[in-house]
């Protein structure tokens, strides 16, 4: 699932399986601009993973605060990257019981649109 975020922060998005949040720090602007971005989904009664961007002249420059939280199961491995100037992924292992699960949380810059989406 892929979201545009534009024109319209904080945000909050839901599917079925996974909700999703952006918002502007400390303050909210109406365009993707120089700044911190808190990027954040969840899995109900799964998880919850959050990290920060740092957008300067429409590139991520650099992440921080990466969080994770197993609400059943637990993480076995967490590795926050920047891939290139316009996409970084939080990338997640779950175990829950026998089953391991593969998580990707990516951020993309296209254009004045942060998008953010879920890959498992």
């Amino acid at each position: 699932m892929l979201k545009k975020i534009k024109n319209r922060l904080p945000i909050r998005y839901t599917t079925r399986k996974n909700s999703f949040s952006a918002e502007k720090e400390p303050s909210l602007f109406r365009v993707l601009g120089n700044g911190t971005y808190t990027v954040s989904t969840e899995r109900k009664d799964s998880w919850k993973v959050s990290y920060q961007v740092i957008v300067k002249n429409n590139s991520i420059t650099s992440t921080k605060n990466a969080s994770a939280t197993a609400i059943s199961g637990s993480f076995t491995r967490k590795s926050l990257q920047i891939d290139h100037s316009k996409q970084a992924i939080y990338y997640l292992k779950r175990k829950a019981g026998t089953s391991t699960t593969n998580i990707k949380f990516r951020a993309t810059i296209n254009s004045s649109n942060l998008n953010v989406s879920v890959l498992t």
